[in-house]
């Protein structure tokens, strides 16, 4: 019985270091450090998705970046198999749906930790697609602090294209004789003053040529 006991203690040993790999090897990032330590993120729809036993490809078509810089209007994904813990994080919902993605750009483009990386968004909601708790962290918590990150910017965003509208609606001011009028009626007073100046000189040049044939008349008579 004491050898039975012995190498069971044993086998519980050498099994113990196992059985805390996959915990191990999970990355718990805080749902604001997320945010912080994504370099991209972007709202998009999922266009295409193909699943392997051994590797995973999806594709999301852009539809507003709410941090960073990307040029392109598709980004593409893909991964192998983790030996370890397998697909966890790095699983989409279907085609068509509206989503918002949090990414590292390193060499390529890759989810940002190991899970919470992907949310629904369904009207105003944001909702992750198969949330995990990672440490003292719930879903909950991720989905609240993502929602107002995204409410923030994109009231920021929508405020710059205002802002942009108008300025680009908006009538260049000119500096007109001590004044400052649109560009509009600048052009429109910068117009009238040419004509009333040409008239004038119009009518000088004319008194000129009327004067002279009068003098040249009376030096002939």
């Amino acid at each position: 019985m004491k050898k039975c006991g012995l190498l069971a203690l044993v086998l519980l040993f050498l099994l113990l270091p196992f059985s805390n790999t996959t915990e191990a090897k999970l990355s718990i990032i805080p749902p604001q450090d997320m945010i912080e330590q994504s370099s991209l993120i972007v709202i998009g729809h999922v266009t295409k998705k193909e699943y392997s036993e051994e590797e995973r490809q999806v594709v999301i078509s852009v539809e507003t970046v709410i941090k960073g810089k990307i040029k392109q209007k598709y980004i593409y994904l893909k991964r192998g198999k983790p030996p370890m813990y397998g697909w966890l994080g790095f699983d989409f919902p279907e085609q068509g749906t509206r989503i918002m993605v949090l990414l590292q750009q390193n060499d390529q483009l890759t989810l940002t930790g190991d899970a919470n990386a992907v949310a629904v968004l369904d009207d105003n909601n944001v909702r992750l697609y198969k949330g995990f708790t990672m440490g003292q962290f719930t879903p909950e918590k991720y989905e609240s602090t993502y929602k107002a990150y995204l409410d923030v910017q994109s009231s920021q965003i929508t405020s710059d294209k205002m802002n942009d509208k108008n300025v680009t609606s908006m009538p260049v001011m000119i500096s007109y004789n001590g004044e400052t009028m649109p560009a509009v009626e600048a052009k429109q007073e910068t117009f009238t003053t040419l004509k009333n100046t040409s008239i004038i000189l119009g009518c000088i040049v004319a008194t000129i040529f009327f004067i002279y044939r009068i003098l040249k008349r009376k030096r002939q008579n």
